[in-house]
């Protein structure tokens, strides 16, 4: 008996070493829902040079969950004897005759059978004339039957597991026929748990539905995704009647309108409780504070949408309303706009406008959703004419005008007035200077209270929001993160840390959501700046995020990444490929939230790549005009940085001064700037220019273990002291240096050696060849070890280094030393 996971060893080539042992295997696939059992099994049938027969079964009336094999609906089959002895009739396989294959049972998912279906596979296995196959989705249940003749020299036990992010990107690969952007890929492991099936499904009808594009060859996303097909919705809940049956999928969409369900009210029968224990156990399902719910959201989507038994009660939650108006809308209904509102704040912006279609424009609450639809589409100033429109003959409810005010003052940098919190909030947004920020911060009090949610009750059902507790939540959420970035600016430790606590008091997921890539960018700069050894944004804040909310922000994320990588040292040739993803998805036109153009042209341009050409004027010319707003200050700052890492060496101390004379940089830019000078030039500058340069960044408060690592280096600048940059800075992990490729001896990559030490030693052998290009193949051959033993060191490597993609080991490696 074996129990393997998918992402540790090869299953198939497992099941074949199997095969050639065993005259006659029996081989049990287990996983969770939509693990791709069948398509291992089509895999299977090539590689055993065998026939394969599949034992069709259908849902048996009445039964939630329970499925019989169709061997009894023949004619003289009354018994599991009976029914053994037709499916082990040599005759009834066509060819078989001729004796070319050897002839193999296949039974689908075992573990739903009656009681007469396990019998007659229990009497097929014991004859041993045939290979069986078996699929199922919990291992318990299985085992219990079969456990004997799997601890036996026939039996196999394959445990198939949720893919891997490099499987996850190969699979797409494979579907698509071209290699899916970061965007794509995330979000679609997002809506399916890395579940295969459910991958290809969704790739897709994305393909079909046009949110989904090849471009560049490459495959990525134009788009969010609408969710609002309804014949497709049916469709699928047809196919996963087929699998299951009738009742079983009534019970997934109830649970699917009530959002979730106590636990203890599925528990009232034994069949209710078999299949909700069953579903669990298959993914479907998931157990969470005594609660039960949808476990993905490609499941949850049309199990909402699909028509179906309509005496299940009205739950009054979102996803229940949503279900009511996409069968007979109401366009008067007041539980459409609640409804609407909570959509939009799960990102599902189709479905908030959908909700909205028929009701009266006059109405300023319609307008703001309306309105925040636009902004978090990245259309700000069509959210203000749509909020100005609406509200020009109605009173206006505070968290309009909060909305209103935030449009102005922070997505479009134009005078607010009004007497609100969010109106004395956007006034101190316009007083702040990015490059004088100590005179704000002694105007001002730090922030200090945690948030409160808008939506504390953990309730699914359709709360009435109080509009004042929104505002003030709007308005207190933009000062934390104002305030942090402010702090940060003037090196004020403690105040970044008081202010990144009251963020992130509450869980990005309750943060609302038209302000919420504003304030990912403010909190994700602070953190470069302040914090550069830690998350951008920390997974254990946005963990809760829906993955259509963190879709509308992953542009930003992603981009807010690069600039670390470029702040902390990554080499150029890494952020070059993950500025080409970034391009790609910007270019489709996936909503960006506050990222200007003007800035990827800036991180193309320190990278030297090809979108900046022409942009940003002769290298040597350092601009005399910079902006007040944060995201001007962030591109002139980014793109001063590119001037200065492409400069001749003797130019670069006399463009220093040059540019802290025209306006010096605030505490903690300057500091940061200085940090990537040295991280990023340190191996290629002469001795003469790298002493003034250390003792300007000394002064800026470069931490000390960088002065050091540069000071040892000038001592011994041959091999020996470029082997000690390549060990990374003790204490920093993060900061890494970019050794001159034309003076390392072989050009080859090197894994940081805070990184290398955390590895056995063949792991990092393994690892060493991964990040120069060894595909798992080549690292095996050339080892002298099995590419399954490769496979399970890949996974115990990205364990232990915190990685999901070989694109994020590259980037805990060093060696490429292309100076920027």
């Amino acid at each position: 008996m074996a129990q393997i996971g998918a992402t540790e060893v090869d299953p198939l080539q497992l099941a074949v070493e199997h095969h050639r042992r065993a005259e006659s295997p029996l081989l049990v696939i287990v996983g969770p829902f939509g693990s791709g059992k069948g398509r291992l099994v089509e895999r299977l049938e090539f590689r055993l040079a065998s026939s394969f027969e599949m034992c069709p079964t259908a849902a048996r009336p009445g039964n939630y969950l329970s499925r019989r094999l169709t061997v009894f609906d023949v004619a003289g089959v009354h018994t599991p004897q009976d029914a053994a002895r037709h499916l082990l009739d040599p005759g009834r396989l066509a060819g078989h005759a001729q004796g070319t294959r050897k002839r193999t049972l296949v039974f689908r998912d075992v573990d739903l059978f009656d009681e007469d279906s396990l019998e007659a596979l229990q009497i097929t296995i014991s004859a041993q004339r045939v290979g069986v196959v078996m699929t199922g989705s919990s291992e318990s249940r299985i085992s219990r039957r079969f456990g004997r003749t799997l601890r036996g020299s026939r039996g196999l036990r394959l445990a198939l597991s949720a893919l891997s992010d490099d499987e996850v990107r190969g699979l797409l690969g494979e579907t698509l026929g071209a290699e899916p952007t970061l965007a794509l890929s995330e979000y679609l492991k997002g809506v399916t748990g890395c579940f295969a099936e459910d991958l290809r499904m969704v790739a897709l009808s994305g393909c079909a539905e046009g949110w989904i594009a090849l471009t560049d060859g490459r495959s990525a996303l134009l788009r969010s995704p609408i969710w609002l097909d309804r014949r497709a919705a049916q469709v699928f809940c047809q196919e996963l009647e087929g699998v299951l049956s009738g009742a079983t999928v009534d019970l997934l969409r109830q649970v699917a309108l009530a959002e979730r369900v106590p636990t203890l009210n599925l528990l009232s029968d034994a069949a209710t409780r078999d299949t909700v224990d069953w579903c669990e156990e298959a993914g479907l399902l998931r157990f969470n504070g005594g609660y039960t719910s949808v476990t993905r959201e490609c499941h949850r989507h049309p199990l909402v949408l699909s028509p179906g038994d309509e005496q299940l009660g009205e739950w009054e939650t979102a996803a229940d309303i949503l279900h009511q108006q996409s069968c007979a809308p109401s366009p008067e209904n007041e539980a459409a706009l609640l409804s609407a509102k909570e959509h939009l704040e799960r990102g599902l912006l189709e479905q908030a406008q959908f909700l909205l279609s028929g009701m009266p424009s006059g109405d300023p609450r319609v307008s703001s959703v309306k309105a925040s639809v636009l902004a978090v589409s990245g259309a700000p100033r069509a959210a203000l004419t749509a909020l100005v429109r609406g509200n020009s003959e109605a009173v206006v409810p505070p968290d309009v005008a909060a909305l209103e005010t935030f449009v102005r003052s922070a997505l479009l940098s134009l005078p607010s007035s009004g007497t609100s919190s969010m109106a004395q909030v956007a006034q101190r947004m316009g007083e702040l200077d990015d490059f004088h920020p100590h005179a704000w911060l002694q105007k001002y009090p730090a922030p200090w209270e945690p948030l409160v949610a808008y939506c504390p009750s953990r309730s699914p059902r359709l709360g009435y929001r109080q509009p004042e507790v929104e505002a003030e939540l709007l308005a207190h959420a933009t000062l934390a993160a104002f305030d942090a970035y402010a702090a940060v600016l003037a090196g004020d430790v403690r105040r970044t840390t008081t202010s990144l606590g009251v963020i992130m008091s509450v869980s990005a997921a309750e943060l609302p959501i038209v302000a919420l890539s504003w304030i990912l960018e403010r909190v994700g700069l602070t953190r470069i700046l302040g914090v550069p050894n830690e998350e951008v944004l920390p997974e254990q804040w946005i963990t809760d995020e829906t993955p259509d909310r963190r879709l509308l922000h992953a542009v930003t994320a992603q981009a807010l990444s690069v600039l670390k990588g470029i702040f902390c040292g990554v080499d150029a040739e890494t952020l070059r490929l993950e500025l080409n993803d970034l391009w790609l998805q910007f270019e489709v036109g996936l909503p960006l939230g506050n990222l200007s153009r003007r800035l990827l042209e800036a991180l193309d341009f320190v990278v030297s790549g090809r979108r900046s050409e022409e942009v940003f004027g002769p290298t040597g010319h350092i601009p005399s005009a910079i902006g007040t707003t944060f995201r001007d200050v962030c591109a002139d700052v980014v793109a001063l940085m590119g001037r200065l890492l492409h400069i001749s060496a003797d130019e670069l101390i006399p463009a220093l001064t040059a540019s802290a004379a025209q306006r010096p940089l605030a505490p903690g830019m300057q500091r940061t700037a200085m940090r990537c000078l040295l991280l990023r030039r340190t191996t290629e500058l002469p001795a003469h220019v790298l002493h003034p340069l250390m003792r300007i960044s000394q002064d800026s408060g470069v931490e000390p273990e960088v002065i050091q690592a540069v000071q040892s280096y000038l001592e011994d600048p041959g091999s020996a002291g470029r082997e000690l940059l390549l060990r990374g800075v003790p204490n920093h992990p993060a900061f890494r240096f970019c050794v001159d490729r034309r003076e390392t001896a072989d050009g080859t990559r090197h894994l940081l050696h805070d990184y290398a030490e955390r590895l056995s030693e063949r792991e990092t052998d393994v690892a060493a060849r991964l990040i120069n290009g060894f595909s798992a193949g080549e690292v095996a051959q050339e080892l002298g070890i099995s590419v399954r033993t490769v496979q399970a060191h890949i996974r115990s490597i990205y364990r232990k280094l915190g990685v999901g993609s070989r694109l994020q080991l590259l980037a805990l490696s060093t060696g490429h030393g292309d100076t920027t």
